[in-house]
């Protein structure tokens, strides 16, 4: 169903200093291949879009039956779960063989091969950095008078992305991209300090409408099991719950 479009509630500003506390403290995410002024803007674009995500996922259930009751969801900027970097190592094989999933099957080069592989293997890393330090940014959940937090580590056996697993490509529709994150990066474009100076415009939009496909891929792989490996899994109290992605 149409729904109105949701207003971001965590500053830019916010993100932007995240965005460069990982690249000055982080050596696996900052790829010393790449120059910061390529790096940053795709970034702080991914920390947008999964924002939004994680916003419209919360959107969702505005408004659902809870046993014949109306449940109310209201968002707002979060004053104990900051944006901070986390330090949780990540390992690098893990990584790496993510991003052989998920950033195969890009479109035609915009700068060129070799410059637009690295930047979405950078971006892949940066992701998974992203989604460590969400989990490890505090408080998730306060109810009852309790305070639920979590702790993140890495799973001992870290074969989870297999070898042979098939490439992620999952064919997103451009007019879905273009009507959900069209305007995101559209604003992305007009700050002075994030625009690319030396790609047009029109490329640049593009290699950041890549980005997001990217993003979306990523996603589908979590969600996704390969030959009874990988996926997500949720397990409390007796109960196991495996998610698949359609």
């Amino acid at each position: 169903d149409p729904r109105p479009p949701l207003e971001p509630v965590v500053p830019l500003e916010l993100i932007e200093a995240y965005v460069d506390d990982v690249l000055a403290t982080d050596s696996v995410v900052n790829n010393a291949l790449l120059p910061d002024t390529l790096e940053r803007p795709a970034y702080v674009l991914v920390v947008q879009v999964v924002l939004h995500l994680l916003q419209e996922c919360l959107g969702y259930l505005d408004g659902s039956r809870f046993f014949r009751r109306a449940l109310t969801v209201q968002q707002s900027h979060s004053s104990v779960a900051a944006l901070k970097h986390s330090g949780l190592a990540l390992d690098a094989a893990m990584i790496e063989a993510i991003a052989a999933r998920t950033s195969s099957s890009q479109a035609a080069p915009i700068i060129s091969q070799r410059v637009d592989h690295a930047l979405y293997v950078s971006c892949v890393r940066f992701a998974l950095r992203l989604a460590a330090d969400m989990l490890a940014s505090g408080r998730l959940v306060s109810m009852l008078g309790l305070e639920v937090t979590w702790s993140v580590r890495m799973l001992p056996q870290v074969a989870h992305a297999p070898k042979g697993a098939p490439p992620t490509n999952a064919g997103w529709d451009d007019a879905f991209l273009e009507e959900r994150f069209g305007s995101m990066v559209d604003r992305l474009l007009q700050k002075r300090d994030i625009n690319l100076a030396m790609v047009p415009d029109h490329l640049e939009r593009e290699l950041y409408l890549n980005v997001v496909r990217l993003l979306l891929n990523i996603a589908t792989t979590a969600l996704s099991s390969h030959d009874g490996a990988g996926g997500t899994q949720v397990d409390i109290f007796g109960v196991s719950a495996r998610f698949s992605l359609e």
